[in-house]
């Protein structure tokens, strides 16, 4: 099976009043932050693809290639790592709590930290369907307080949710329609199909 890699990818996000980004090619990403309309250079690190997942006071949390860093004061700490060819796609806060979603050949998990130094798995892709190659995206519901994780390929379960974050999981909806990404709008869910 071929994964699709997005180079050159480039990653932004607002934290603190500051728009951190980061810019990937084949071999490299240099994390920067923009500061009165400029780009100051922050980092350089190796890998592919480059994605910022999640900020905070604490630092980004940065997916290169199998390994998800924790980049804090101009240093980089490798603090998760996925199955060699695989990656860790999307994230999202739940009540203090971090969720990382890994991408690529089967079984990638979902994996949560309450530090951003330590990573637990609370489920893989085969718990949820046998079937499944990998998740697809993951998203958070505040009002309702439900997981949604996107679920593909060749599988039956493509929308599974969690109402205890993480522990345990039920479809949402079998099909032949994969969904990348999801956006939580208010009251409503909308599902990009893939």
């Amino acid at each position: 099976m071929h994964l699709h890699i997005p180079v050159p990818a480039m990653s932004v996000m607002n934290s603190d009043g500051l728009i951190y980004v980061a810019i990937g090619d084949r071999v490299s990403c240099r994390l920067t932050v923009l500061k009165d309309c400029n780009l100051n250079e922050e980092l350089i690190l190796q890998g592919s693809p480059c994605l910022i997942l999640w900020s905070s006071r604490e630092g980004l949390l940065v997916s290169l290639g199998n390994t998800l860093y924790l980049v804090s004061g101009g240093e980089a700490k490798p603090v998760l790592r996925a199955k060699p060819g695989n990656w860790f796609w999307h994230g999202v806060e739940a009540q203090g709590r971090v969720f990382i979603q890994e991408y690529g050949e089967p079984p990638t998990g979902i994996y949560v930290s309450e530090d951003l130094v330590s990573f637990r798995r609370v489920v893989s892709s085969s718990d949820i369907d046998p079937l499944s190659r990998h998740f697809h995206y993951l998203a958070f519901d505040g009002e309702r307080e439900f997981l949604i994780a996107t679920l593909g390929d060749g599988n039956v379960v493509r929308v599974a949710v969690s109402q205890d974050y993480g522990s345990s999981w039920k479809p949402l909806y079998k099909g032949p329609w994969q969904f990348v990404p999801v956006l939580v709008d208010g009251d409503r869910w909308v599902f990009r199909l893939r």
